[in-house]
């Protein structure tokens, strides 16, 4: 006679987690921004953001409720401001055609952004989706460390 029971609902539960770990912990150096086609209003709001912050590791996913505030700062370029203090910059891949201008709604019930991820760009003036963009990796801004005078 067993001494525990599994239930599916548990073994699911174990799968979703063990298969969910490794994203949210795999970490790798991050890529330069891309920001060639920032225009002059969208480049000041970028440095603006990430004054005093460099470029750290990036991440598959981030806690959606973590997000404090989330600013597309252009079509291809959003900055995640989370309730903790940290700052994430999220290029999509492809870009995402039309969200400088409009709004991107996310749609994540496991409470996770993670790359890969579809997010589709509504115009709530007309009611209509614009289109819709995948994220890629997250990048964390930290911090600069500052170097000491000799």
């Amino acid at each position: 006679m067993p001494k525990f029971a599994i239930s599916a609902s548990s073994i699911c539960t174990a799968i979703v987690f063990a298969a969910s770990a490794p994203l949210l912990v795999s970490a790798s150096p991050a890529e330069p921004l891309k920001t060639e086609n920032l225009t002059e209003k969208q480049a000041k709001s970028l440095a603006g953001l990430l004054d005093g912050l460099e470029a750290g590791e990036t991440r598959s996913c981030v806690s959606q409720r973590q997000v404090r505030h989330m600013r597309v700062v252009s079509d291809d370029i959003i900055v995640f401001e989370m309730r903790n203090g940290r700052v994430f910059v999220n290029q999509p891949d492809g870009g995402c055609p039309k969200a400088y201008r409009n709004s991107l709604i996310t749609e994540q019930p496991a409470g996770q952004l993670c790359a890969g991820e579809i997010a589709t760009v509504v115009d709530f003036r007309s009611g209509f989706t614009a289109g819709s963009c995948s994220f890629g990796r997250f990048v964390e801004y930290t911090k600069a460390d500052s170097e000491e005078a000799d």
